[in-house]
């Protein structure tokens, strides 16, 4: 009885070159999955956001009774703007600020910053009502810490 060869070279060039197309395989699906989370992660922080901008210019602190017209006027503040608690608008896994400079709103919470990359940021036009022509831009910036 002769021994023959146990492995060809060709089996071992076609063995090389299928682990290397299955390690291919392997991290395009897993790059995939990671763009999959980040978009969902996106979608997630910018419906918190807009929720948030949204029902903080919908309450009562911005809207504004005129006595001439005998009508309530939405997004409109008299002088300065109280929002109330803000903790219940966005849930406690994201990090919030909302800003408003001559409004003087500051509110906040988080526990990290935030890079450039990962947060929503909602903007909304407020009516100041005691102002001729006055308007200012209230930011609320959402991220996950």
């Amino acid at each position: 009885m002769e021994k023959g060869q146990i492995f060809s070279l060709d089996f071992l060039i076609s063995l090389v070159a299928i682990t290397a197309a299955v390690g291919l395989m392997v991290q395009a699906i897993e790059v995939n999955t990671y763009y999959q989370k980040e978009s969902r992660d996106f979608i997630e922080m910018k419906a918190v956001a807009e929720t948030a901008a949204d029902l903080l210019i919908a309450g009562q602190a911005t809207t504004c009774y005129d006595s001439d017209t005998d009508q309530y006027m939405i997004q409109c503040v008299r002088s300065g703007l109280n929002p109330g608690d803000t903790d219940p608008l966005v849930p406690n896994k994201f990090n919030y600020k909302v800003r408003s400079t001559s409004l003087g709103v500051n509110l906040e919470r988080f526990v990290d910053a935030w890079s450039d990359e990962d947060y929503y940021m909602a903007k909304r036009t407020i009516y100041i009502d005691n102002v001729i022509g006055g308007t200012e831009e209230l930011t609320v910036r959402v991220w996950r810490p």
